[in-house]
């Protein structure tokens, strides 16, 4: 009896070595994990009422019926090295669709650094706390399309850049953003002597965020100037004008019971524009050299769970001397 209890203790034994050594021999031989494509989607359908106090501007109700859907591929290499793709389709409804953030990449493992071509967003926006509002992004520089970013012990980076050969090739931004558990601090810059700086803070269930921002440029074109020539002062090709922008903004957010939650924004910026040297300004003829905004918002949201939420909100953005419009919206979110 003995001698069989041994013999079947060796055995089950030899079993158990034989099953680890194959455990281990799988996980020696495991592949990268196989390629994988998400897709996610957000929509919004609602009515807005649009009023101005200028009589000659459009107002009245309208639809509201937004979609995206987002695409996301990624997969890994025998070696760790990650490497995907991603774009989103945005329709509103009173638009064609168009293709947004597309992009291509390749990265380190744990996302320490990634490098991206495509159409991303710029550093010192991403990165350096703007965005507090639609009226907010007043940074000028444009046309990014590559991107350097990662994270590391609580900080994220953001760097872009045109390409090379293209027609904006000194076009840059750069953003860093340190998470430090209650208080986040951004900090952003471009090559349009941009300055972004964003403080954002969660404490006593109130989310709090602040920024400030500049920006300024000595080459648009993008508005007529009209310009006549004297027997002193030629006339360059082009109507060009140099532009300033500045701006700041705070956004507070805080539970209203359960599952809701009010916001309340106030941001204003101010942008002042001056003919380059040799153009003779008419401003009769449409030439603004001062534009002054201010907006002030609420928002209710109420999560109804499975990733819909009901939003309600009034804002109001003044244009100084110009034009003030009031849009009350009720609406209804998705996420998919």
């Amino acid at each position: 009896m003995k001698k069989l209890i041994i013999i079947t203790s060796a055995l089950a034994l030899a079993g158990s070595v034989s099953y680890a050594m194959e455990e281990a021999d799988k996980e020696m031989m495991m592949e990268a994990p196989a390629p994988s494509v998400a897709v996610t989607g957000a929509a919004k359908m609602g009515v807005k009422n649009v009023s101005s106090d200028v009589e000659a501007n459009d107002s009245g109700m309208a639809l509201i019926e937004d979609f995206q859907v987002s695409f996301a591929a990624s997969g890994t290499t025998d070696g760790g090295l990650m490497f995907g793709a991603s774009l989103a389709i945005e329709q509103d409804g009173r638009a064609d669709g168009k293709v947004k953030g597309s992009t291509v990449y390749v990265g380190g493992a744990g996302g320490a650094w990634k490098l991206a071509f495509g159409d991303p967003d710029p550093g010192a926006w991403s990165a350096g706390g703007i965005g507090v509002t639609e009226e907010d992004n007043i940074l000028l520089a444009s046309g990014h399309k590559i991107e350097l970013s990662g994270s590391f012990e609580g900080a994220s980076y953001v760097l872009t850049s045109n390409e090379p050969s293209g027609d904006d090739e000194n076009q840059w931004s750069m953003g860093v953003k340190y998470d430090a558990g209650a208080v986040n601090v951004g900090v952003g810059m471009d090559s349009e002597k941009g300055l972004a700086l964003g403080v954002s803070t969660d404490l006593s269930g109130v989310s709090t965020s602040v920024f400030y921002a500049k920006s300024e440029s000595a080459d648009n074109d993008d508005m007529a100037i009209t310009a006549a020539p004297t027997d002193d002062v030629p006339v360059p090709a082009g109507n060009m004008y140099g532009e300033k922008r500045s701006g700041v903004g705070v956004k507070a957010s805080m539970a209203a019971g359960e599952n809701a939650t009010i916001s309340l924004a106030y941001s204003t910026n101010k942008t002042q524009r001056t003919a380059n040297a040799g153009l003779i300004v008419d401003a009769a003829a449409g030439f603004v050299t001062s534009v002054k905004k201010k907006k002030i918002s609420v928002d209710f949201d109420y999560d109804l769970g499975g990733g819909a939420s009901f939003n309600a909100g009034v804002d109001q953005v003044d244009t100084e001397n110009v034009e003030k419009v009031t849009t009350l919206e009720a609406s209804i979110a998705m996420s998919f």
